[in-house]
């Protein structure tokens, strides 16, 4: 691999742009004159239609493509690939444990049959399916513990829609509370 500078790969990056766009726009005046000679001018108007209609909804993008791009290849120019993964394998280790912990205690107080999903992203957030009930643990430290409330809160408001909060420090503290869900 040749080594260039991010300014020459921008260059590139700039002219393959052109190249290809100047090619899309030869094509699209290749492919009216085929329609034109070949085909009912209807079906030039449904594939005009069809064209726009495409080219709305990549305008609608608003470039989240080019910048994703642009904040991805940061790590790749400085050649830190591998330090720069969304999720180490310790770390999907971990929450595969955490999911599977979940899943056991949620399977002891009953529930786990009604789950529809889990969310894992900074904190387990777990949708109830029936019950129109979603329960914040936060992180999956003091499970048992958290079960215990969980089941508890929902003995307490029996079939009220809402969220139960586990998601704090029990051990500092924190007490886990019901919040119904508001219906303007």
């Amino acid at each position: 691999m040749i080594d260039r500078s991010r300014s020459e790969y921008s260059i590139m990056n700039i002219l393959t742009g052109f190249g290809g766009y100047f090619l899309n726009t030869l094509l699209g005046y290749i492919c009216r004159i085929v329609f034109v000679q070949c085909l009912n001018a209807d079906y030039l108007g449904i594939n005009g239609l069809l064209t726009n209609i495409l080219s709305m909804l990549s305008l609608a993008e608003l470039g989240i493509g080019g910048a994703i791009g642009y904040a991805l290849y940061k790590p790749i120019a400085e050649e830190n690939i591998e330090k720069k993964k969304r999720l180490e394998n310790d770390d999907l280790n971990l929450r595969l444990e955490n999911i599977l912990h979940i899943k056991e205690e949620m399977t002891k107080i009953g529930i786990y049959d009604q789950l529809l999903k889990i969310q894992v992203k900074n904190e387990y957030i777990l949708s109830l399916d029936n019950l129109n009930l979603t329960i914040n643990l936060g992180n999956a430290t003091n499970l048992k513990d958290k079960t215990y409330y969980i089941k508890s809160i929902m003995e307490r408001e029996n079939g009220k829609a809402g969220t139960i909060n586990v998601n704090g420090n029990l051990n500092e503290g924190f007490v886990p509370y019901f919040t119904e869900n508001q219906w303007f």
